[in-house]
This record gives structure tokens, sequence and C-alpha cells, in this order.
């Protein structure tokens, strides 16, 4: 996530000032702009909230293709931002002797590229092709998981119910019984 240095800038932008309640939120594709070689890099794009939980926020890339800069918007929205991982066509454990295989028997370049219509037909193959070699090298499917953030004081609650039901369970007494039962409802 960037380039880690002696000084990290990342780090000193997290870091709000005592007494205060400043989020800083920083995107994952963090542009950092270098003037030099041995120079420390600036950050450009980061947002300092007050008050709003990250939970509700959202941050995406804007593409502009007339600058070297990707600007960073971040949305608020009034509901809790679902954020779904992309699905990877490669993972740690994927075979890569056999995907080359399977591109290598499937693969022809015998094919006519003349016309438009013969170049995106053989595009659409040779994606198809290694889409399906994917696939097979891949043991385990990579399926997109929906990753719920909850506000603070919803975790702060399902931490005092797991540790009411294991005091419960250590004392088995009918006050952390009581105590286990308040904090389920």
């Amino acid at each position: 996530m960037g380039i880690m240095t002696e000084n990290n800038k990342r780090a000193r932008i997290r870091k709000s000032p005592p007494g205060t309640k400043l989020h800083t939120t920083i995107s994952r594709n963090t542009n950092l702009l270098t003037k030099g070689r041995k120079k420390i890099p600036d950050l450009l794009d980061f947002f300092v909230t007050s008050g709003i939980s990250p939970s509700y926020t959202d941050m995406k890339p804007s593409y502009d293709l007339s600058s070297d800069h990707t600007p960073t918007t971040m949305t608020i929205s009034t509901s809790l931002a679902t954020h779904i991982t992309t699905t990877k066509l490669h993972t740690s454990i994927t075979d890569w002797n056999k995907y080359k295989t399977v591109v290598r028997d499937k693969l022809t370049t015998k094919m006519k590229l003349k016309t438009r219509e013969d170049i995106e037909v053989a595009t659409s193959k040779l994606i198809d092709i290694l889409q399906h070699a994917v696939k097979t090298a891949n043991q385990v499917k990579n399926r997109p998981k929906q990753v719920k953030y909850l506000p603070s004081h919803i975790k702060q609650l399902v931490a005092q119910k797991h540790r009411a039901r294991a005091r419960w369970q250590k004392t088995h007494t009918p006050e952390d019984r009581r105590h286990f039962n308040n904090a389920n409802n």
C-alpha cells in the first residue's frame, strides 16, 4: 500500500490531534507524488471527517484520461455502505502448468484477421479460452464476499455479549446467566 519510508506520511496523517474526534480516510489506490528519486512522496488524496462513521462512506477513483493523477471521490450515505470484493482470476493455489496446458491445447493461431469482425471473434474466443483455463487451473472458486461494516456501538454490544457468555460458561452462576441473557436482548 504505497511506499514505505522511515518518515511515513500515511501514519502522520492518520494520527489526529489529541482531544479531537477526527477520522482520516485514505483510499487504497492513493496517488503518491514524488519530486526526485530520493524525495519523500507527497500524499494527494485523503479525507478528514468528524462525526461520520467510515461504515457510511464509499470511496471510488475517478478515472480521467486527460490527467496523470487519478482523483478519488468519497460518497457519504445515510445507510451502511456495503463493499463487494472483486473476484480475482488467480489465487495462491493456481496450477500454472495446468493453465498453460489448457491454453496451449485450445489456442489456434490459424485464424484470419482481415476484417473487424474477424478480430472481434478472435478476441472473444481468446477471452473465453483464458477464462476457461483459469477456472480449470483454480481448485477453489473465489466468489465475491460482501463485507458489512458495523457501527462501533454495535461492535461494542457484540463484544459485551461475548464477554458475558464466556464469563457464564466459566462460572455457571445465576447472576452471570442473567447478564448473558440481558446481553442477548
